[in-house]
């Protein structure tokens, strides 16, 4: 399994059992707590042609929040499956997250199961050619 996977949540302890979930399973796994950080990161892997496969976002984020950063990608068209996983959201977020086409939502908190079982399918069914659906 050669999937890199770009974790982009801003509570610690999540990223660090996420991430241990995935590594098991054979993901490669980078992280970030930080939205412009994950902008860059993502923008840098595009440049240097080593694109992420999927990217785990949280909504509430230091510096830009996971919406902005879904809107920042569509704007500048880079293509990366987005399953966001958050601690809540409004209704008028979650609306929108559905518009962007974001694959899945997730509220907090997350078995290692389920998550590891979505990322799976989500590359079982070839979700990476696809903009956020």
């Amino acid at each position: 399994m050669n999937e890199h996977i770009l974790i982009v949540d801003d509570e610690q302890n999540f990223r660090f059992s996420a991430e241990l979930a995935l590594k098991k399973q054979g993901y490669t796994v980078s992280e970030t707590d930080d939205g412009e950080d994950a902008f860059t990161m993502i923008l840098e892997a595009e440049k240097n042609s080593r694109q992420f496969d999927l990217i785990l976002l949280d909504m509430d984020l230091p510096t830009i929040s996971g919406i902005e950063i879904i809107k920042r990608l569509q704007a500048v068209k880079i293509t990366v499956p987005t399953i966001i996983i958050s601690g809540q959201l409004t209704s008028t977020v979650f609306k929108e997250l559905l518009a962007l086409g974001c694959l899945d939502i997730f509220f907090k908190p997350i078995s290692e199961r389920a998550l590891t079982t979505r990322v799976k399918e989500v590359f079982q069914k070839g979700a990476q050619n696809h903009l956020f659906t």
